[in-house]
């Protein structure tokens, strides 16, 4: 677990600051101290996640097991419960405030008013004082050759998940993703690759089609929901499949960097001298370009419908990709 040697007064300075950061939501994260000794016999700051976490349930530390990574989090199966159970880790300083966006999101919104599925099980958790030696250990355990897929530089695949110059980590209790399953993706790697797995997913399907049509239609209508609450959900939306239709919502945390962005320029537009009027003007063609962007996604969802809920007929070959 993330360790930091400190004397009494960094002890003390380090446990204010925690309380302080996490006053709220305080419910969800203890940061104590352990009574162990380390070498030398320095005492240790260990800062933990709630009481029912433990670093030993994650395999990356529990068996040295590699992480599923994407660019910027990974994945580890928890120890007690690898069938149902995993954690999504990352570096704190550019995750943390977006993923309790994201599962405020998941929660009210996808669950609450849209009946959409997704994996997210408890809010985030902030853990501080994080080692450079244990940042450098989960980096070791990172692995995702399919990142490569869309990046211009294949070696930016290489590139350190965690950031050694952020000494905080975000951790998220989700649920194991279902396997087999399909991943829907809009960009042009993760759109290609899903077209080639179809005709393999489709056997392994255990619906008759038409219900699968319907489930997947019930899903579509649960992201044009998502998308009228918040305009920029559609940006690098994801999802998988499962064999008997049901659609998850996953990376939802992944919109936000796209509201924020788009907040930052309407902000700097009220700057530039022309006041609300240029403000409102580029609100209205943001709004223009995120309702286009929302169409455009809607239909490559449907695309996918109509890939794995009508074959090609006996002896016709499977349709291929095409840009969109």
């Amino acid at each position: 677990m993330p360790k930091t040697g400190v004397n009494a007064t960094g002890m003390m300075a380090s446990l204010a600051l925690a309380f302080i950061h996490f006053l709220y939501p305080k419910e969800y994260l203890a940061a104590y101290f352990d009574s162990a000794l380390a070498a030398g016999g320095s005492q240790v700051l260990t800062d933990r996640v709630a009481p029912d976490f433990s670093w030993d349930d994650l395999e990356a530390i529990s068996r040295n097991a590699s992480g599923n990574c994407g660019a910027d989090k990974c994945f580890w199966r928890s120890t007690s419960e690898p069938e149902s159970v995993g954690y999504l880790v990352a570096s704190a300083g550019y995750h943390y405030r977006k993923m309790k966006r994201a599962f405020k999101f998941a929660k009210e919104i996808l669950e609450g008013e849209c009946n959409a599925k997704h994996f997210l099980m408890d809010p985030p958790v902030l853990v501080q004082n994080v080692s450079r030696d244990f940042l450098d250990q989960l980096n070791s355990l990172t692995d995702n050759p399919a990142i490569r897929i869309g990046l211009d530089n294949a070696n930016k695949s290489q590139r350190s998940i965690f950031y050694v110059s952020d000494p905080s980590l975000v951790v998220q209790k989700v649920k194991v993703a279902p396997s087999p399953s399909l991943l829907f993706g809009y960009t042009q790697g993760k759109r290609q690759t899903m077209i080639k797995e179809i005709p393999t997913f489709r056997e392994q399907v255990t619906v008759p089609l038409p219900l699968l049509e319907e489930r997947l239609e019930a899903a579509r209508k649960a992201l044009r929901c998502a998308m009228d609450r918040k305009e920029t959900y559609w940006w690098d939306i994801q999802g998988l499949v499962d064999v008997e239709g049901n659609y998850y919502h996953i990376d939802i945390d992944s919109h936000f960097w796209q509201e924020d962005k788009q907040r930052k320029r309407r902000k700097e537009a009220e700057k530039d001298g022309k006041g609300k009027k240029k403000k409102k003007e580029k609100k209205k063609k943001e709004l223009t370009n995120n309702f286009q962007a929302q169409h455009d996604k809607i239909g490559l969802f449907n695309d996918m419908i109509q890939r794995l809920t009508q074959p090609p007929p006996v002896g016709y070959d499977e349709l291929e990709y095409e840009k969109w």
